[in-house]
């Protein structure tokens, strides 16, 4: 369930910044936009950059509520669980 959710997220994330791009007048799209507009770019690079920084945050965010919510999706739970029996050299 909790991967649907961080897809969804993702998803609507894209659509957000994708329907700022046709017809907002605020937002990441539209700074992107007259970036491009206005040969800035800079802006548009910034743009870029903190359109995947705010994805990537909101995905970390999922997972660590994920993580509290379900303990036994950690992968130090789950390798300490699978790997409790064996010795490594």
């Amino acid at each position: 369930i909790f991967f649907a959710v961080r897809l969804a997220v993702g998803l609507s994330w894209f659509l957000i910044i994708a329907s700022e791009f046709i017809s907002a007048r605020e937002g990441i799209g539209y700074f992107i936009l007259c970036g491009k507009e206005n040969l800035q770019p800079e802006r548009i690079i910034f743009g870029m950059i903190l359109m995947g920084l705010l994805g990537y945050a909101l995905n970390q965010i999922l997972l660590a509520v994920q993580h509290h919510l379900l303990p036994w999706t950690r992968k130090d739970a789950a390798t300490s669980v699978l790997f409790a029996d064996k010795q490594f050299i």
